[in-house]
């Protein structure tokens, strides 16, 4: 974590791993897909509870690296320049 303050209250970054899920090549390989979401938390004065809240992502396949997505059901797998589906 990642600590820095805006407007005086105390927030905190962090990276999470939001879903995981099967993706398709047309030659039939399957690839797993980690999406990575950036978040950051805000210390209300007087709240022990931390509020996150999402900011970019990313996504990497697992074993292939850094994967791009060009919709909500289809990715490229950068480093192999394969085009996969979500399952």
């Amino acid at each position: 974590y990642s600590r820095k303050r805006i407007r005086n209250m105390p927030t905190k970054t962090r990276t999470q791993e939001t879903a995981r899920f099967h993706a398709i090549a047309d030659d039939g390989e399957v690839f797993t897909i980690v999406e990575i979401t950036q978040q950051t938390g805000i210390d209300a004065m007087g709240s022990r509870e931390t509020q996150w809240r999402n900011g970019g992502r990313e996504y990497q396949a697992v074993g292939a690296g850094p994967v791009d997505p060009r919709s909500e059901s289809e990715f490229e797998i950068v480093r192999l320049g394969k085009a996969v589906k979500r399952a």
